[in-house]
């Protein structure tokens, strides 16, 4: 009895580390497209099939992502509001004039 119960506890962690692997793999695809890793985690765990199918058909968010991240990122490692900006366009006229 006593190699039973083992060889039941060994099947069912076998089982739930083939199920957690497998829930990675919606999961990765979805992440790589720009999507939620958790969310997709998560949804796999439940609803596999579904999961993957949604991850597959989901909108490739990757080059988005990229601009924003670009757009977002300030200028020179600074941010600079209006009024230095202002400033630092004053000072290259004022060395083009110098220049002509």
């Amino acid at each position: 009895m006593i190699v039973g119960e083992g060889r039941r506890r060994l099947r069912a962690i076998a089982f739930a580390s083939i199920w957690l692997g497998i829930a990675f793999w919606p999961a990765r695809v979805a992440a790589r497209k720009g999507h939620s890793f958790i969310g997709y985690f998560v949804l796999s765990l439940g609803f596999f099939p579904l999961a993957l199918f949604l991850a597959y058909r989901a909108e490739d968010l990757s080059p988005q992502l990229a601009d924003q991240w670009l757009i977002d990122q300030p200028v020179g490692g600074l941010e600079l509001d209006d009024e230095q900006l202002e400033d630092e366009s004053e000072q290259a006229d004022m060395v083009e004039a110098t220049k002509g």
